[in-house]
């Protein structure tokens, strides 16, 4: 950072307030501290896991360790029940809440996501990716740019307030 000419200058409220920043490395306190947090924050997911998988946490941490499983890898670990996507995980919660197949679905948090995106179904894609307006034929592109206004914002939610100025006849 000093090469291009930035420098750091640090206040602090407690010894600590600094503790994550990218300016400096951790102290051995802090680093001791952030271990210590990731232990307990791990030990939770073992609970957790281990509670919901009816397993014990010994074996739950022999097949965890940080590691990342397939899905089928998963199965032979008894990590899962069954493989599927999003489609079967949505009609197993419909199923067990007692929610009819066209019942509706709220997602939360919304997708962040484009008009581009919206129009072609996919989220994630935003207004700043270049390659974005590449996934369309040229066709298109006048169509979305005269429809944006209208999908992009919604009806109940102002853009913009503004103080009512009387207009004398």
């Amino acid at each position: 950072m000093r090469r291009i000419g930035v420098s750091v200058e640090v206040y602090k409220t407690a010894p600590r307030a600094d503790a994550e920043s990218i300016f400096r490395p951790f102290s051995p306190e802090e680093r001791g501290e952030l271990e210590h947090k990731v232990a307990q924050f791990y030990d939770v997911f073992l609970t957790r896991v281990a509670s919901g998988r009816k397993m014990s946490k010994a074996d739950v941490d022999a097949v965890g360790q940080g590691r990342v499983w397939t899905g089928e890898q998963a199965l032979d670990r008894k990590l899962v029940d069954e493989i599927g996507g999003l489609r079967q995980a949505i009609a197993l919660a419909r199923q067990l809440g007692h929610v009819s197949d066209h019942g509706p679905i709220q997602e939360l948090p919304p997708p962040d996501t484009s008009l581009l995106g919206r129009l072609l179904g996919i989220d994630g894609i935003k207004d700043s990716t270049p390659a974005s307006m590449s996934l369309l034929p040229s066709q298109f592109l006048d169509l979305v740019r005269a429809l944006a206004p209208f999908v992009a914002h919604t009806s109940d939610i102002p853009l913009a307030l503004m103080e009512m100025t009387p207009v004398d006849p």
